[in-house]
């Protein structure tokens, strides 16, 4: 859906591997609800990562989206509702 081009070091090899991941997993995750954004960007960590933004941390949430996937960290974000200007 989003992607965070905050990354500097990240190779255009590893940028597309992590872009493959995170297409793999974007639509499942997607309609779980609560959930209003799934992109590429830096954990809290500072690694590269899949991060997940959510309008609440719900139980679903938190049990259906795992930390990592295929070795890549995936980090939640609450980021509360999202509305057009």
């Amino acid at each position: 859906m989003w992607t965070l081009f905050a990354i500097e070091e990240m190779s255009e090899k590893s940028y597309q591997a992590l872009k493959a991941i995170k297409q793999k997993v974007e639509k499942d995750w997607l309609q779980i609800p609560g959930v209003t954004a799934v992109g590429i960007g830096k954990t809290e960590s500072g690694e590269a990562g899949i991060i997940v933004s959510v309008t609440e941390l719900s139980l679903e949430v938190q049990s259906s989206i795992p930390s990592q996937v295929e070795g890549v960290p995936v980090e939640i974000k609450f980021t509360g509702p999202i509305q057009a200007l």
